[in-house]
């Protein structure tokens, strides 16, 4: 009976373990626009315990599964002060991975710091009054380095995530005050609008400081993108998958044709299909309430149909979507700028900017290559009867002519003038 109730627990661990790689192997079909910022608690309370050790293991195989070729990394550190560790463009997924993992395996707790003097003018000394360093876990420091850097290295066309490591401890240094340690107002409106996902990693959820619990509490942030997920050492890494998975999943995703070119009739009107697929575990409700298109030759935007302009998605569900404006480009040549959507307050689909690239073609190209090899077998057979209507007035000339040299004989030789008077 043992035998079979071990065989039983093998084989739904082995169910899972395959479900687990079914999701991560649906995440990599997703289009490479996350910008994924890493945030790791680094002062000496993530020592105690093993959670540092269990976030930089945790974060290490999320970065070796979860990236690929188009996205941006960007690691950051906190204790007493902030840090930006490292900026990763992917662009070879197994080098970038590599180099991603050698980073957070630097990362360690600083010593303890003194400091002597005033703040901003602090200068360190042995026996300073001040504690920095590792000694206290500042949220206004790491929340003001977070949201500017968001603004600085977002991508507007991408999906942002910022991922955050800590032990829920929040104390700030004694030599600099933290009268607000709750996120900036930027971090937050981009959580309302469904521009961000926030993980929490923590060893407890209950155990949330004022700064995170008012956060979580506020009902304006979106269904899905908030998660709190407890980690700590007593638990098994692979337990908070499933969590994260969700997280990284809660996106609806904007897919183009294969090389994103919108095609361009004859008489300029410009049209396109997308698809819009929900990957989350929620239904999503997409309202677009405009689209414009910005020419990068010109100084002004063209507003674009877009047509169904509300859906509503079931998780897991796809519709087509079409963007199109009449008579857009008149004059042939090639046209570069962008499509920029925008949604209802928590709507949104990525990404919310779209490169845009169409070529007006002459006359005769925008037949196209059916069209071309109607117009190349026309020529070619209207030039085959013109030279057959030639050859043959040439054979009814050349066989008239020689009807006309085959009758009577005559001389060609000139008559001989006689001397004399003729009689």
């Amino acid at each position: 009976m043992r035998t079979v109730r071990r065989v039983i627990v093998v084989l739904l661990l082995a169910a899972a373990v395959t479900v687990r790689a079914g999701q991560w192997e649906d995440l990599r079909h997703r289009p490479g626009n996350d910008d994924v910022f890493v945030m790791i608690d680094s002062s000496r309370s993530m020592s105690a315990g093993g959670s540092l050790v269990t976030a930089k293991v945790f974060v290490q195989d999320l970065l070796a599964r979860y990236p690929k070729d188009g996205d941006r990394v960007v690691v950051m550190t906190f204790d007493s002060e902030a840090h930006v560790r490292g900026v990763i463009d992917i662009a070879h997924r197994p080098r970038d991975v590599e180099v991603l993992g050698e980073m957070i395996d630097a990362i360690d707790v600083r010593r303890v710091i003194r400091y002597s003097g005033s703040w901003p003018d602090l200068t360190e000394s042995k026996t300073g009054p001040w504690k920095g360093g590792s000694a206290f876990s500042d949220y206004c420091e790491m929340w003001r380095l977070a949201g500017r850097v968001l603004q600085t290295y977002g991508d507007p066309s991408h999906r942002q995530m910022l991922l955050l490591f800590t032990n829920a401890s929040s104390v700030r240094p004694d030599y600099r005050a933290c009268d607000d340690p709750r996120p900036p107002a930027a971090i937050v409106t981009a959580l309302r609008q469904n521009r961000l996902r926030l993980g929490l990693f923590t060893p407890s959820a209950a155990g949330l400081p004022p700064p995170l619990r008012r956060l979580t509490d506020r009902p304006s942030v979106a269904v899905d993108s908030l998660k709190i997920i407890e980690l700590h050492a007593d638990r098994r890494r692979v337990d908070a998958v499933p969590e994260l998975l969700g997280l990284l999943s809660a996106r609806v995703d904007l897919i183009g044709p294969e090389k994103e070119r919108f095609t361009v009739s004859g008489d300029g009107d410009v049209r396109m299909g997308l698809t819009v697929v929900n990957r989350s575990a929620v239904p999503r409700r997409i309202e677009v309430r405009a689209a414009t298109l910005q020419l990068d030759e010109a100084s002004s935007s063209l507003p674009l149909t877009v047509t169904p302009s509300v859906v509503t998605l079931d998780p897991g569900d796809s519709v087509l979507l079409t963007v199109a404006r009449d008579g857009v480009i008149r004059k042939p040549g090639t046209y570069r700028g962008r499509i920029v959507f925008r949604f209802a307050d928590g709507d949104r689909f990525h990404p919310s900017i779209l490169p845009f690239e169409a070529k007006k073609e002459a006359w005769i190209e925008h037949l196209g290559m059916e069209g071309t090899r109607s117009v190349s077998i026309t020529v070619v057979v209207g030039f085959a009867i013109c030279a057959c209507a030639v050859v043959t007035s040439l054979i009814v000339w050349f066989v008239m002519e020689k009807r006309c040299t085959c009758g009577r004989a005559r001389s060609w030789r000139p008559l001989r003038v006689r001397r004399g008077r003729p009689s």
